[in-house]
């Protein structure tokens, strides 16, 4: 049709202008960057257009060696179907230098695992599971016709490798919480138990005096205790337990961040960006936000209903906020009810 020969005409002309045309040897020259692998495919399409158009005079790849101090090659990753949608994400924060280490493979676990810790029940990591499990086995009929799934289905066609890797992290999640569509799974039996002698639960194998509100000696098998879920104060057990979680992971993948950037600095033999850039960041996080992390683990670790902390005024579960506010605001100088270990 007419129209199709406007379209061809102008990109062949349009094609034509970003090359350079040499008048005395009357050539066009093309500059440009590509993989080395991909060296005897470009020869291969130029001889295939030289065959279709019947020109006499073939065309001829010329390799250029560069100095990399004064030009710095594009970035370019070899990516497929199931790696692309995560170094999409990555790249929308910043685009890594050449020959520097790639994040994307390492989002591939870490993206859809963090939404999980939010996102964590059985009942809707199953449906996702078999949203992206429906979208992979007819890819090949969506991907011939993607106007059939429109604007919205199309992003999630995009994504549907993540869809599935999240739902699969939130099946996993959800049995840590023990929800299954918002709802508690009592799948070995609560550890706690109601009495008439007093309003809080106790251990089922540690209910000789109800009044003390003891808890259980053997802890639920797998996950959360569902009993929680029931319990006045579950909403607060659960928030703190998901605010000190993420504070963990966010702190851990920054310091995989921050190693990343020194496995770049030595490759580079950029000794200052290691000795100036990496070990302050890495003092700095450790000293605040490493520290904050280990007293999460140890008030976790620490049985807050043993005998000798019982014994004890001052062994009491500590406010970490408290604690760390006042190691900034006074150091050295920390409430012997703050204190978790000696020497803190």
């Amino acid at each position: 049709t007419w129209s199709y020969q406007i379209a061809r005409e102008t990109a062949i002309y349009h094609t034509m202008n970003l090359l350079n045309f040499d008048t005395s040897s009357k050539l066009f020259l093309a500059e440009g960057w590509c993989p080395s692998y991909a060296l005897p495919d470009i020869q291969e399409a130029l001889d295939r257009g030289r065959k279709k158009s019947n020109s006499q005079v073939s065309s001829i790849i010329e390799e250029q060696h560069i100095n990399l101090s004064y030009e710095k090659p594009p970035t370019y990753y070899r990516l497929n179907k199931f790696t692309e949608i995560f170094h999409n994400i990555v790249e929308a924060y910043g685009v890594a230098d050449y020959q520097e280490i790639n994040p994307a493979p390492y989002a591939v676990i870490t993206f859809p695992f963090l939404f999980a810790v939010m996102f964590g029940d059985v009942g809707h990591g199953i449906l996702m599971t078999l949203v992206g499990a429906f979208l992979i086995l007819r890819e090949r009929r969506y991907l011939a016709n993607p106007s059939s799934l429109g604007e919205m289905g199309g992003m999630v066609f995009t994504g549907r490798y993540m869809v599935l890797l999240m739902g699969i992290f939130s099946i996993y999640t959800g049995f840590l919480y023990n929800e299954c569509f918002a709802l508690p799974m009592d799948m070995f039996g609560s550890r706690w138990r109601y009495t008439t002698e007093s309003s809080m639960a106790c251990g089922i194998d540690n209910c000789l005096n109800p009044a003390k509100v003891l808890p259980p000696l053997g802890p639920y098998p797998f996950g959360f205790d569902p009993i929680w879920k029931y319990a006045q104060n579950g909403l607060i057990f659960f928030n703190s337990y998901k605010m000190k979680l993420s504070i963990i992971l966010g702190v851990s993948q920054m310091t995989l961040g921050l190693f990343l950037s020194a496995a770049n600095a030595r490759f580079f033999k950029r000794p200052l960006d290691f000795f100036f850039e990496f070990v302050p960041q890495l003092v700095f996080m450790m000293s605040i936000f490493g520290y904050l992390v280990f007293l999460i683990i140890l008030k976790w670790f620490i049985n807050w209903n043993s005998d000798v902390c019982l014994a004890d005024p001052y062994c009491r579960p500590p406010d970490l906020k408290a604690i760390l506010i006042g190691m900034i605001m006074s150091p050295g100088s920390l409430p012997p009810q703050l204190r978790m270990f000696p020497g803190q």
